[in-house]
């Protein structure tokens, strides 16, 4: 049998909202009024789900919900990462999906050290389990 490349995890909502989606439209600008756009904002969306996924997987105990906030947490990361690499050039949905992987490495330095990809989502888990532990102790 052949081996499957794992999946990015199925879209968890929070609140009712996409929130990997909503951070990549408010990070590139994007006016949500315009239906071809937003077409734009989820295919890029969808090919950074799989990136951040196959960066981080899914740790163990983290929730759909906590990992759609880490996912989120990143495309704002990365979107501030590309600002500052390419300071001239427009941030637009594709683009930030082209360069996601390189806005991760530090410029110039022929280095491929990644920087921390899972430190959202770690960030995220803690403040989760913070928040998880504090609401079983009150």
């Amino acid at each position: 049998m052949g081996h499957l490349e794992p999946v990015s995890p199925k879209l968890s909502k929070v609140q009712g909202r996409n929130l990997p989606f909503d951070a990549l439209a408010a990070a590139c600008r994007i006016d949500t009024r315009n239906a071809r756009q937003m077409k734009i904002v989820g295919l890029a969306c969808s090919e950074i789900r799989a990136y951040f996924h196959e960066e981080v997987g899914v740790p163990d105990g983290v929730t759909p919900q906590e990992w759609e906030q880490a996912l989120a947490r990143a495309i704002h990361a990365r979107a501030n990462a590309y600002r500052e690499r390419f300071p001239n050039a427009e941030l637009t949905p594709i683009a930030l999906a082209k360069w996601w992987h390189q806005v991760a490495q530090p410029p110039n330095t022929g280095r491929q050290k990644q920087v921390e990809a899972a430190q959202p989502l770690q960030n995220i888990i803690e403040e989760m389990h913070e928040i998880h532990g504090n609401r079983r102790k009150g």
